[in-house]
């Protein structure tokens, strides 16, 4: 089987909005989820929704790209009272593909690889921050 064959899920707490029927989130991980789309036959991707506020500049462009919301929330400390909504959307996108592309930390996250683990289902975690700040 081609990899174009494959379903991938891709789960960020990164926060996007809806725009006129359309999926907007910050330019470089916009451009990250194109990309991984286009490789697969179907992307389900799961962020916050939140107001449009302008700072997502990036349309997403991949026709086959379904969206699976997570309540709106600001930073990881705000997310933990939506654990459960968050841990039901990865089990959902674990479900429905067949390889899980994570973005991020999140303090759930031990629950959706253990249901990964449980479903045989590969996870790739992609670590992405500003190192600068971080020293």
């Amino acid at each position: 089987m081609s990899l174009n064959e494959y379903k991938v899920g891709i789960l960020s707490g990164a926060v996007g909005t809806e725009r006129e029927g359309q999926i907007a989130m910050q330019q470089s991980f916009g451009r990250v989820t194109d990309e991984i789309a286009r490789s697969f036959s179907k992307c389900y991707l799961s962020l916050p929704i939140g107001p449009d506020d302008g700072t997502k500049e990036y349309v997403l462009q991949s026709g086959n790209i379904a969206l699976i919301p997570q309540p709106y929330y600001k930073n990881t400390f705000q997310g933990v009272k939506y654990a459960l909504n968050i841990i039901k959307a990865g089990k959902k996108l674990l479900d429905s593909s067949d390889v899980l592309f994570v973005r991020g930390t999140m303090p759930y996250l031990p629950f959706i690889y253990l249901y990964g683990n449980y479903k045989g289902k590969p996870i790739v975690q992609w670590m992405s921050a500003d190192l600068l700040t971080m020293l």
